[in-house]
């Protein structure tokens, strides 16, 4: 889909509302508030809060319980979980599910994610989570920024964001380095975090400062969100990426007009490489100094990647007669003189040629040992023997040594 075609989905109001966001962003007066939709980055990594509760259930709790399941909402869920499994069986799992090992990936399989354009957007001030996880982190380390952590209670860092634009990342729903203490998931924590005034007074100074710019998240009456259509005025103004069915556009955009002080940026459901389209032009239009810096630092290596080369045995055959061709009479083979080195990398690759020098050396020293006819290195045959059998050359080549067993 094209960027037009986004515009197009929900017009007038997705260039309006664009254009509104971008100027605002410009001005230092937007706080990104991001959900578990800018997290989900692989296929089966980092699923949804619905995906983690109903593949939970799938893995640990009995089918009989099904019907009893599907009629809780999310919180209820989480706290049949929380009970049927126990609570360090239920943390255990909840970090292996959003645990930092699944990002440990090459730097490119990130590039073309829309979290990827974060850094570039919202270079400084506050940025809001309510994802447990790593993603956000990771992605900034990438450009070599160093990202500050708080949690709710850290009035001090969060007022550096807010007053003086310090880069800081509030993850108010807990992080998964400490899935026990930290997490807010169940009914349970969820009310007991909800009446904590470090986290009312953190998620209020935050909402009445600035407006808030939603991305991943479905916007919905939970918490965080309840609180602030409380604290929201007239005049105080919020955007939103959602995606929505053609058919429910207008009924959308109303509701969340109306309902959540929220103009939408709207695009197709399901289609949410438009996420990555939006954030790209939003990127290139408020930082378009850092963006072509992204550009032509990731861009290039990335579309490397899709290019699916194979480096090839024949691949580098064809490259050398290219390139032996290129050299004209400046290469001549009279002149390729092999030198003792080549022996070397030979060993290091393991390669044919290694192999065909081994077997003539290991040859020389049977015929001379077999010359020799000497009974009393039987012994040491066997340990040559036991040596060599050992020594893998190649995963295609072996050497067969079995011929030693006769001397």
């Amino acid at each position: 889909m094209k960027f037009e075609d986004i515009l197009a989905f929900n017009a007038p109001y997705n260039q309006r509302n664009i254009n509104s966001l971008i100027e605002k962003i410009k001005s230092n007066c937007i706080i990104p508030y991001v959900g578990a939709g800018m997290s989900m980055l692989f296929e089966h990594i980092y699923p949804s809060w619905s995906g983690f509760l109903y593949r939970t259930f799938n893995e640990f709790i009995n089918i009989s319980e099904k019907n009893k399941f599907d009629n809780l909402n999310y919180e209820d869920k989480a706290d049949f979980l929380y009970a049927e499994m126990g609570q360090r069986t239920f943390a255990d799992h909840l970090k292996d599910t959003f645990g930092q090992k699944h990002l440990d990936r090459n730097f490119i399989d990130f590039v073309n994610k829309p979290i990827f354009l974060l850094p570039i957007i919202f270079d400084s001030g506050l940025i809001i989570t309510t994802n447990y996880d790593k993603v956000i982190e990771k992605v900034y380390s990438l450009y070599d920024i160093v990202l500050s952590v708080a949690h709710p209670g850290h009035f001090e860092a969060l007022n550096g964001a807010l007053r003086d634009a310090e880069l800081l990342l509030y993850k108010i729903h807990g992080d998964i380095i400490e899935p026990i203490k930290s997490i807010i998931l169940t009914k349970e924590q969820y009310d007991l975090a909800y009446k904590n005034p470090d986290l009312i007074n953190t998620l209020k100074q935050a909402y009445i400062s600035k407006g808030i710019l939603f991305l991943g998240c479905s916007i919905t009456k939970d918490r965080p969100v309840e609180l602030l259509c409380e604290v929201s005025e007239a005049g105080m103004n919020n955007y939103a990426i959602v995606g929505c069915k053609s058919d429910c556009v207008k009924e959308r955009r109303l509701q969340l007009e109306n309902d959540y002080y929220t103009q939408a940026i709207i695009y197709p459901e399901g289609n949410h490489e438009c996420v990555n389209i939006l954030l790209n032009y939003i990127a290139e239009v408020t930082n378009p100094q850092s963006y072509q810096k992204m550009k032509s630092k990731f861009f290039n290596i990335n579309k490397l990647k899709n290019m699916n080369l194979e480096l090839s045995e024949e691949w580098f055959l064809n490259q050398n007669i290219i390139q032996i061709k290129n050299l004209g009479n400046r290469y001549l083979p009279d002149l390729n003189v092999e030198l003792n080195i080549k022996n070397v990398f030979d060993a290091l690759g393991r390669n044919e040629c290694f192999y065909r020098y081994f077997i003539n050396r290991t040859d020389k020293i049977i015929i001379t040992l077999k010359d020799l006819k000497l009974a009393d290195i039987k012994e040491s045959i066997q340990k040559i023997h036991a040596l060599v059998k050992d020594f893998e050359i190649a995963p295609f080549v072996k050497i067969v040594v079995e011929i030693l067993n006769k001397f």
